[in-house]
């Protein structure tokens, strides 16, 4: 997992560490501290799963019907 708030710093490895251990480090809460007040993203993946994670309805509903 990349910080995207840094360039080229990586956060963890999600292929060998534990997603609770992930979203437990401190890496990875400094980064959601920076990401919390960012505007500049213009990745739409990140923009639309950000959505999915504030539970936005038609969000996880597009999602779903890319999936099906």
């Amino acid at each position: 997992m990349l910080d995207c708030t840094q360039k080229g710093v990586a956060i963890a490895n999600v292929r060998t560490v534990p997603l609770g251990d992930l979203m437990r480090s401190v890496s990875f809460r400094d980064f959601q501290r920076r990401a919390e007040s960012c505007n500049r993203c213009r990745d739409s993946a990140v923009v639309e799963l950000s959505h999915i994670w504030e539970g936005r309805v038609g969000a996880i509903w597009s999602a779903v019907r890319s999936i099906a």
